[in-house]
């Protein structure tokens, strides 16, 4: 299958190593915001693990990342550019979590508990598979 032509940014292949650190991190930041009960910064932290863990994916896989304001087509490119039986579940997991995004960030509203802890599940099932595809030094 043809990869559709998406608003994308060519990266280099190496550069994958520095989107999968950041991943890494803002998956331990996200850990400690759990501990700590503060469900926003746990919920902005998932949502920044999954979008670095994608860029890096997209990135080793594809040359390309995301430079769409709509985090949507950035779950299109990973569909698009990885063409393994496991993308589209793991696909899931990524939407579900950038979902989350526009209320962690822009809603008057708190982030609650439930919705912190299920939007980290999925951003560690994301990361976990990142890791699994992707060559770690």
């Amino acid at each position: 299958m043809v990869p559709k032509k998406r608003n994308s940014r060519r990266t280099a292949k190496h550069e994958y190593r520095y989107y999968l650190v950041k991943a890494e991190e803002f998956l331990r930041t996200m850990r400690v915001a759990i501990a700590e009960d503060d469900w926003n910064a746990a919920g902005l932290m998932a949502v920044h693990c999954v979008i670095s863990a994608n860029d890096a994916i997209v990135t080793y896989f594809g040359g390309v990342r995301s430079a769409s304001k709509d985090h949507a087509d950035a779950i299109k490119q990973l569909i698009d550019v990885v063409s393994m039986k496991s993308t589209k579940t793991n696909a899931t997991h990524l939407a579900r979590v950038i979902a989350k995004k526009n209320t962690i960030e822009y809603e008057s509203r708190l982030f609650s508990k439930p919705e912190a802890l299920t939007a980290a599940a999925h951003a560690e099932k994301f990361l976990k598979w990142a890791i699994s595809i992707l060559p770690v030094d």
